[in-house]
């Protein structure tokens, strides 16, 4: 596994603040296997589903005021909005949430989606992930998606990242642990993630 550091952006600066409050590192159970298969390629469509990965959706809270999802005319249907273990409060607020954005849109423009949509994620002056495990981990809908931490391991957060033929996201996972084994787990979980959103 490559390493390639990360200055620390808004969210990462969001994360370490929480890590200072003393809420340490989220354990993330075992995500549940997947429990509908997917369209195939070029009829996929993003949903916004109460649950994704074993994760639920919190509602009615919003975006980042940093976060830019770019011109409307570029995505079809957009989901933008936060989801939480279920064994983290919803009064924790949203550094102790997953932040996920994704979009439908052309394989033409998927690509340069995903990385805008990082790109905002981590901050402008970020140059990517800290420890990106390549394109190695689309699970069974298959296009690119890469994993790896927000600023550095010992931060904790994490984000993965995907494109496809019909669309494009980024999911964040704070504070989800500090070594590659806690890294793998949360590849599971984003794999998870992706397949209850994208269908």
């Amino acid at each position: 596994m490559g390493l390639a550091r990360t200055p620390a952006g808004p969210l990462c600066a969001a994360l370490a603040l929480t890590a200072l409050t003393g809420c340490g590192v989220i354990t993330y159970p075992e995500p549940p296997e997947p429990h509908r298969p997917a369209s195939a390629p070029g009829e996929r469509r993003i949903l916004e589903p109460e649950k994704a990965g074993g994760l639920i959706k919190v509602p009615e809270l919003g975006l980042p005021d940093h976060i830019d999802l770019g011109p409307a005319r570029l995505a079809g249907r957009t989901l933008a909005g936060y989801y939480r273990l279920p064994s983290v409060d919803v009064e924790d607020g949203p550094g102790r949430f997953s932040l996920v954005i994704a979009a439908e849109t052309g394989s033409d423009l998927a690509e340069s989606r995903r990385d805008h949509f990082l790109k905002e994620v981590l901050g402008e002056d970020s140059f990517g992930l800290y420890g990106q495990t390549g394109q190695d981990t689309p699970g069974p809908l298959g296009g690119t998606s890469f994993c790896g931490w927000t600023a550095t391991p010992e931060d904790g957060g994490m984000a993965c990242a995907w494109s496809d033929e019909d669309t494009a996201g980024v999911i964040t996972f704070p504070s989800g642990g500090t070594s590659e084994k806690d890294l793998e787990k949360i590849i599971r979980t984003f794999v998870a993630m992706r397949h209850d959103i994208e269908r």
